[in-house]
């Protein structure tokens, strides 16, 4: 939610106290591809510097209708 909110300084202190960088949800989304998504850099950056893995994939549902949507 930080993240959708734009609030850099609760994402920092959220990573401060060990939260997961690149965590996904169900569908398979972390929050380094919601901010640049969204194109909010400044948390791409603090994401990128706390450690995100640039080159994650979704996982999960989206990953899932993405894959059969191009089976169609």
């Amino acid at each position: 939610m930080a993240t959708l909110e734009d609030r850099v300084d609760v994402v920092k202190f959220l990573i401060e106290k060990g939260a997961h960088v690149n965590i996904q949800n169900r569908f398979g989304v972390s929050p380094l591809l919601l901010c640049a998504e969204v194109g909010n850099f400044e948390l791409v950056q603090a994401l990128v510097q706390a450690g995100a893995n640039v080159n994650i994939t979704p996982q999960g549902e989206l990953a899932e209708r993405n894959y059969l949507a191009g089976q169609a």
